[in-house]
């Protein structure tokens, strides 16, 4: 069977206990199968052993996402209002305009 990338995830670590989710893409035609969620799932598991927190950033228009990570386990814990507002064109998802950071937070650490 031939092997193809499908997506990418990017993770930047923020602190000795916290690593950030900075980038997370699937091709179109992979999402909403399940894939997403097993590759998030599979790489807590990598850095549940370095870290004790997740962290994602995603936009307040960005209601798929939002959803995503909840459904992961994540929980809003931050909001940087206007973070979006300097862009040179403005973003709008789902009929909203793109302002606001929405920062979510998991708990990874093992016990």
């Amino acid at each position: 069977m031939d092997q193809f990338v499908i997506g990418v995830m990017l993770f930047i670590p923020v602190d000795q206990t916290t690593i950030e989710l900075k980038n997370f893409g699937l091709l179109p035609e992979w999402q909403r199968k399940g894939f997403g969620g097993q590759a998030l799932m599979l790489a807590i598991a990598y850095y549940r052993e370095r870290y004790q927190k997740m962290e994602v950033g995603t936009g307040n228009s960005s209601l798929d996402n939002l959803a995503f990570y909840q459904k992961c386990g994540f929980r809003m814990v931050a909001i940087k209002s206007n973070f979006f507002s300097n862009y040179a064109e403005p973003i709008y998802e789902n009929g909203i305009r793109c302002l606001d950071l929405v920062v979510l937070e998991k708990t990874i650490e093992n016990n």
